[in-house]
């Protein structure tokens, strides 16, 4: 199977990002911490962002050069391999302040980076 193209993956990190806001629209800080399937739905689906952000070229990664990508990969590395030291605190602002805005960038870079194109016969 072949690897999702940047543009793919793009994508997929903003589809992620609006489910996490519409999942959350309702609900209050203490309502999240106490809907164990909701909290632990929302940091899969930051691990899914971060594995993805891990995984766009550089030259995508360079046209916004202001999206903490650094961030956002450690983020994916203490979920995948520190789970237990998350701090829900941070799962929370993170989902509810910056997902929104980096949803927006996301956005706008899928239309700034060119789709891959299939070679003859493939």
């Amino acid at each position: 199977m072949r690897e999702p193209d940047d543009r793919s993956k793009l994508r997929r990190m903003a589809d992620q990002c609006a489910l996490v806001v519409a999942d959350l629209a309702d609900f209050t800080y203490d309502r999240f911490l106490s809907e164990k399937v909701l909290y632990d739905a929302t940091v899969m689906r930051l691990l899914t962002i971060g594995e993805d952000a891990n995984n766009l070229t550089e030259a995508t990664r360079e046209l916004a050069p202001t999206v903490p990508w650094h961030q956002i990969r450690g983020m994916r590395n203490v979920i995948a391999h520190d789970y237990f030291e998350l701090r829900p605190d941070e799962i929370w602002r993170t989902a509810i302040e910056v997902l929104p805005v980096f949803r927006s960038e996301l956005i706008r870079l899928v239309e700034l980076v060119p789709e891959r194109r299939s070679k003859p016969g493939s």
